[in-house]
């Protein structure tokens, strides 16, 4: 038998990946609509992936540790350089990156947006007499 922690632990990460799996199928359909039925006169802003995607990545790694249920997991749980000993703040780690890319996703995207840009600009740009 399972200890009640060990059991808890296993549900919360299944339904962490199961929350952001769906709203990440959310915003496929919400873009999809967008693109093809969206009346243009409310045509509004595309839904936005960065978010989403972000928060699917960290939980995925998170989930690699618990869940070593699926071929997936398994073979990210194999090539995660993580020790034994850092398992648990691996996965705390994890889930906090997973919620803060669900806070600042935008935010994060278009800061590297504008970094690339900015790099691109200073190299294009022809240089001082």
């Amino acid at each position: 038998m399972f200890p009640i922690e060990a059991l808890l632990i296993v549900g919360a990460m299944a339904l962490v990946v199961g929350v952001a799996v769906l709203v990440v199928a959310i915003q496929v359909l919400r873009f999809i609509y967008w693109g093809y039925w969206a009346d243009d006169a409310t045509h509004g802003e595309r839904p936005h992936f960065t978010g989403p995607l972000l928060a699917l990545a960290f939980s995925l790694l998170a989930a690699s540790e618990v869940l070593p249920l699926h071929p997936i997991l398994d073979r990210i749980h194999e090539l995660n350089p993580v020790p034994p000993w850092a398992t648990e703040y691996y996965m705390v780690a994890m889930l906090v990156l997973m919620v803060l890319s669900w806070i600042h996703g935008g935010r994060i995207k278009n800061r590297l947006w504008q970094g690339l840009l900015g790099r691109l600009r200073r190299k294009k740009a022809p240089p001082a007499p």
